[in-house]
């Protein structure tokens, strides 16, 4: 498991299919130091290539074992936080001597309707064993098939985000049929 020492610059991108809103892709790249410590235990063959097994062991390593209310991403629907369904398209590579992660939080799909419907994004560690450096400004959306705007902000005034830093930023997404 990560330890308090462990950074990582973390951009998130809000997904969808053709029905709605499904989940959030999430991209992270960690410190130098922690990549090379996790690389050398992981990838056990030295090829800088990781195989399934490296990349089962590396996402239990590093992300731990799936639990809907700790998944790293809250998304908040209306007045309630939604529960993610998984983790999914886990990738891994080392890339300037850091080790980038890139994987899917899956939740219920909320369909899209004729009315936009609205989501606030955040990133957490609910461990708080990473310290996490969200650019949200660098963050978006995935999709082709319907209307979506997005913006990002500071989480100040939603008393549902009450317990981040006064400097929290979320990506605000809406979303409707075209």
């Amino acid at each position: 498991m990560a330890h308090a020492e462990v950074f990582a610059d973390v951009k998130v991108n809000a997904s969808f299919d053709k029905y709605g809103f499904i989940g959030v892709q999430n991209i992270w790249s960690f410190d130098e130091v922690y990549s090379r410590e996790v690389v050398s235990e992981i990838d056990r063959d030295g090829n800088g290539i990781f195989s399934k097994k490296e990349l089962a062991d590396l996402e239990k390593m590093v992300l731990g074992t799936f639990e809907s209310e700790a998944c790293f991403n809250l998304v908040l629907w209306g007045s309630k936080f939604l529960g993610a369904e998984g983790i999914k398209n886990f990738s891994a590579r080392v890339e300037n001597h850091r080790l980038v992660l890139d994987f899917l939080v899956a939740y219920p799909v909320i369909p899209a309707t004729t009315e936009y419907s609205m989501l606030v994004i955040t990133v957490w560690d609910p461990l708080n064993n990473i310290l996490m450096t969200v650019n949200m400004d660098d963050s978006g959306v995935k999709n082709d098939s319907l209307d979506v705007e997005f913006f990002s902000d500071k989480l100040e005034g939603l008393t549902l985000f009450r317990g981040f830093s006064a400097g929290a930023e979320g990506l605000y997404v809406r979303f409707k049929k075209k």
